[in-house]
């Protein structure tokens, strides 16, 4: 009759040196896609900040086109450079051909 604990005699049929050489292998895998995951997540977090200073930048540029196209600037532009509303539809700006 086989006693409780005897498989883990000298005769068993797994050497622990194959254990522990597994379970540093395992560790060493482990640690090292750690160390892989650590880097990705820094290039991330540095591409997140570029795209929300990309978008606050494009954001800013569309209320500057905004401003730029609105009527209000482009006639005081107009008003600026001497223009009078009613030749700004007239090539001739009012002289007879």
């Amino acid at each position: 009759m086989e006693r409780r604990g005897e498989h883990l005699g000298q005769n068993s049929p797994t050497p622990i040196w194959l254990c522990l050489a597994i379970i540093g292998l395992a560790a060493w895998i482990y640690l090292s896609q750690t160390g892989a995951v650590d880097a990705a997540n820094a290039r991330l977090q540095v591409e997140q900040q570029t795209t929300q200073q990309l978008v606050a930048r494009h954001q800013a540029n569309m209320v500057t086109l905004g401003t730029l196209q609105s009527p209000i600037t482009l006639f005081a532009q107009a008003r600026a450079l001497g223009m009078q509303p009613g030749t700004w539809s007239d090539p001739n700006q009012g002289a007879q051909p």
